[in-house]
């Protein structure tokens, strides 16, 4: 019985081990006209960023009148709070609403407009594994 298992895990291991090897594929052949089939090098497409950037840095240079930049600001208001409310024995309480926090900005109470309790993939947990062998 043994001595099966031990050939049944031989061979497991063999179909997986190649599994895992590479497969040979054919060498691509340079061909002689550059525009048909040839890779052009990594990051080549960002090239023309970095020639844009150092012309209009030169002109920056050159001239020195103010330059329109445009700029997207955005302000806002929302705040996020992240907590984990748990009683004195250490146990998570989840049954909670925004009517049983209070949050204050320099002493002034403000108003909850958004509470979303969180996922329970979210929460911290500790894991512990024990092997006995």
């Amino acid at each position: 019985m043994k001595l099966l298992l031990i050939i049944l895990f031989i061979l497991a291991f063999a179909s997986l081990s190649f599994g895992q090897t590479p497969s040979t594929s054919p060498t691509p052949t340079q061909s002689a006209s550059p525009e048909k089939g040839r890779a052009k090098p990594f990051g080549f497409s960002l090239g023309k960023y970095r020639d844009k950037e150092q012309r209009n840095s030169q002109n920056k240079q050159e001239s020195n009148e103010p330059v329109d930049v445009e700029s997207i600001r955005v302000t806002t208001d929302l705040v996020v709070n992240d907590v984990l409310v748990t009683d004195q024995n250490g146990k998570m309480i989840s049954e909670l609403n925004k009517d049983d926090f209070v949050v204050t900005e320099d002493g002034a109470p403000q108003k909850i407009e958004v509470f979303s309790p969180g996922e329970s993939a979210t929460v911290p947990r500790s894991i512990v594994l024990i092997i006995n062998s």
